[in-house]
């Protein structure tokens, strides 16, 4: 009895470290993509960060790397930072052919609407990138108002 005790308190303290651990581990993460953005957005007007999850750019199909991060609308353009594997994605709002709300995308469905921006990528070739974020009707119109050269709508309280 006394050792089925023993073993089920170093499981629960091993799985409560582990935890512990995960959680400072992805607020480290959080904390060096908030920085990297601030960085990489200098100079600009940034309108509103959310954190979301990335589900793909198609024309890295082959690779196709999905995961969380923060998403960032300037008045520039759209500034992505992967927390892990740590990737940056930048789309310059003159590249914007199209923002859409779509259900599933490259195979991927989350049972809600998804953001996809469709956009001219390197020399010239469509392209198109997909999140989930919370804020998606607001990502949608500020997006299509600083397209038709509007201001966007007040942001989202979070």
């Amino acid at each position: 009895m006394m050792v089925t005790i023993i073993v089920v308190v170093a499981v629960l303290a091993s799985v409560i470290s582990e935890v512990l651990f995960f959680r400072w581990w992805i607020r480290n993460l959080r904390k060096e993509a908030i920085e990297f953005l601030r960085q990489a957005l200098k100079g600009q007007k940034v309108i509103f960060v959310e954190d979301c999850n990335f589900l793909g750019q198609l024309s890295q199909r082959r690779g196709r790397i999905t995961g969380n991060g923060l998403l960032a609308l300037t008045e520039e353009g759209l500034g992505f930072r992967m927390l892990f594997p740590r990737r940056y994605i930048f789309i310059p709002l003159n590249s914007v052919r199209q923002v859409s709300i779509v259900n599933s995308f490259m195979g991927k469905t989350k049972g809600k609407g998804i953001l996809r921006v469709d956009f001219y990528g390197d020399e010239g070739a469509d392209d198109a990138c997909s999140w989930l974020v919370s804020s998606l009707e607001w990502w949608t119109q500020a997006l299509n108002s600083l397209l038709s050269g509007n201001q966007p709508p007040e942001t989202p309280k979070m």
